[in-house]
């Protein structure tokens, strides 16, 4: 009888070795602006909103040369054409109303769709370094509160950028 107590202590115990390495903890954030492709992706995002800025202060500049068009004319020109050219203008500013209201939905499709495969790519590299150690549970040290405490053995960081090629 002693001995299976202590045979069950020393299990007991054991598996709450084993248990703690369960667990380890990734900065994502980090991780992703480590990654040589990330730079390229923000590189691109800022010129695509350059674009998108350009292409909005285009519309403003036709919105404004045509603005200064119909006004010379307001003098000489009819009441019913004037009207044309007011739905002409109004027209002309809704939709450069409706662009500059949706580039930040076009920059966040941007976002994803350049960041999409980068973070799979991350994700893929922790679920094979998370299974190679058994690992059943990854959290992410990125996030405000979400680790209070944790020991730096159980940090993936170092391996999953050696997964990934990143020095």
């Amino acid at each position: 009888m002693m001995r299976f107590s202590f045979l069950f202590c020393f299990l007991l115990l054991l598996g709450g070795a084993v248990q703690a390495q369960e667990y380890a903890y990734l900065n994502f954030g980090n991780l992703l602006a480590s990654m040589p492709e990330s730079k390229a992706a923000d590189d691109s995002l800022g010129a695509y909103q350059a674009k998108l800025e350009a292409d909005l202060v285009a519309m403003a500049e036709k919105f404004e040369k045509r603005y200064k068009e119909v006004e010379a004319l307001a003098a000489t020109t009819a009441p019913v054409k004037m009207r044309e050219y007011e739905a002409e203008l109004q027209k002309l500013q809704q939709t450069a109303i409706q662009f500059e209201q949706s580039i930040p939905n076009q920059l966040q499709a941007k976002r994803a769709e350049l960041l999409g495969p980068i973070v799979e790519r991350a994700r893929k590299a922790i679920d094979e370094v998370a299974e190679a150690r058994n690992i059943k549970m990854v959290f992410d040290g990125s996030i405000f509160n979400a680790l209070l405490y944790t020991q730096e053995v159980n940090d993936l960081m170092p391996a999953v950028k050696e997964k990934l090629g990143i020095e």
